[in-house]
Formats: C-alpha cells, sequence, structure tokens
C-alpha cells in the first residue's frame, strides 16, 4: 500500500505551481515559466488627462507672449496679445488638450516590460486544486529562499493597487481563500522566449534547488503519469526527492496525497 506524505516534510514553506504537460519541458531544460500582464485587474487603463483650464490657458499664452521679440513686445501688452489671440483661444485650448492626452498616454505603463507569476501555499487546498486545468495538473513545489528574488505575499483588496508593478502581485478580495504568493520580475530578466503546445512562455533559470517535490493530480492522464514517473526518477537532480500522487476517493469531501 502506498505511503503518504511523510509528515516532518516543510510542505507549508514552499511554494506551489501547477502545470500541465509542459512541465517535463521545464524541468529537464531547467527553467520556470513567467506570465505575461493577463488580468483585467493588471492592465492599464487610460487616465484622460484633466481638461485644460484658466491657468493652462493664461500660462500657455505667456510663454507664447515671451517668445516675441523685445521689439515686438515693446509695442505690445500681454493684455493686447490675449485680446488678439481672442478669436483662436478655442483651437489653441483644443491643441492644448491633445497634448496633454498625449502625455498621459505615454505615461502609461507598459505591460510587456513586467512578468509575473502566482503561486499557491497550501498543498492540501482543494480550491486551490481545482482552479485551471484542476486535477489533470502536476503540482511543482518550489522554495522561496533558493531564488535570488523575494516573493511576496498577493496583496488580496477591494481595489486594485495604483502603482502598477503591485498589481502584478494582487488579487480580487474575493479570491483571497487561495492564499497565493508572487514573483514579479522584468522582462530583462527572461532568459528565453519559447511556445510550447500553443503556450507562449517567458522562461527564467530554475535553480535545481529549488525544486523539493511534484505532486500528480488524481486526473492526470495515465499515459503522463508513466512518462513523468519515468523521468523523475531517472534524472539526476530531481530522483532523490519525493513525488507524490494525490488520491481523492469518490464521494468524499477529502484526498490524501501518497508517496510514490
Amino acid at each position: 500500500m502506498a505511503e503518504v506524505l511523510p509528515a516532518e516534510l516543510p510542505t507549508a514553506d514552499w511554494c506551489y505551481l501547477p502545470l500541465s504537460s509542459e512541465i517535463l519541458p521545464l524541468l529537464k531544460w531547467g527553467f520556470l515559466p513567467l506570465r505575461r500582464p493577463d488580468q483585467p485587474w493588471m492592465l492599464p487603463h487610460k487616465v484622460a488627462a484633466a481638461a485644460v483650464s484658466e491657468q493652462d490657458y493664461l500660462k500657455h499664452m505667456q510663454r507664447e507672449y515671451q517668445r516675441l521679440g523685445d521689439n515686438l513686445r515693446s509695442l505690445l501688452t500681454f493684455e493686447q496679445f490675449l485680446q488678439q489671440a481672442q478669436s483662436k483661444r478655442r483651437e489653441i485650448e483644443q491643441a492644448l488638450q491633445r497634448y496633454a492626452d498625449d502625455q498621459a498616454e505615454q505615461a502609461m505603463p507598459d505591460p510587456e516590460r513586467w512578468r509575473y507569476q502566482h503561486f499557491y501555499r497550501e498543498l492540501y487546498s482543494s480550491l486551490a486544486w481545482q482552479q485551471g486545468n484542476g486535477l489533470a495538473n502536476t503540482w511543482l513545489a518550489l522554495d522561496p529562499q533558493a531564488f535570488s528574488q523575494p516573493f511576496q505575499p498577493v496583496l488580496y483588496a477591494d481595489d486594485a493597487p495604483v502603482r502598477f508593478q503591485q498589481r502584478l502581485s494582487s488579487a480580487p478580495r474575493a479570491n483571497s481563500a487561495l492564499q497565493q504568493c508572487s514573483l514579479v520580475l522584468p522582462a530583462t530578466a527572461i532568459e528565453k522566449q519559447v511556445t510550447i503546445e500553443g503556450q507562449q512562455l517567458s522562461l527564467i533559470k530554475l535553480p535545481a534547488r529549488a525544486v523539493k517535490m511534484a505532486v500528480m493530480g488524481a486526473a492526470v492522464p495515465l499515459e503522463f503519469r508513466k512518462q513523468f514517473i519515468q523521468f523523475w526518477r531517472s534524472d539526476m537532480r530531481y530522483q532523490r526527492l519525493p513525488l507524490g500522487q494525490m488520491v481523492w476517493p469518490q464521494g468524499d469531501y477529502r484526498f490524501r496525497i501518497e508517496q510514490l
């Protein structure tokens, strides 16, 4: 009879990344996948510039007046200059508004400059196991301390943070039961871009010492299960590490994880 995972394993100290069949090439190559900002609250929204005010208009006209040569300014007061421009004030204000809108758009953060990944913290969370491909996933257990980049707890809130980077490490409060942590990196940290089974993945190096265990979900296809077990037990980097299998009896709320 298969044994459950040893109680002394520090599973609470690890983070867990659910992966589908792409886990095999990723572990072979020694890479960790990151995601482009892809959630609605992570994408920057365009904020319209404030309407041109009277003060904005006067400041602009003052600059234009100062550009006049000394001879012209000696013949024309600023008030007279404003009066002459009055017939074109609407066109001037429209041009100022277009410029302000362009500046606001250029100030928007570029999502392509960042990558992120969210991990689960609770191995025995039935809610977390049902996300995405659910029980057909294989969870990779990782030690955050083995990475040079810091892992951060995901911030669950009613409103998205103002700073763009913080949005990548956030989620709606309704998701708080998932208990996730996050890794956020600039796109310059990416070492490789690949496409695996139609997925475009941004990859960073995965330290071999960061991998602590793998757990196959209860619905992992039998053929892939055989391939993964063979790989895990033959690769010198992982063969001494625990390999688990979820067992979820029909009609039961709870599952157990058995060591293979």
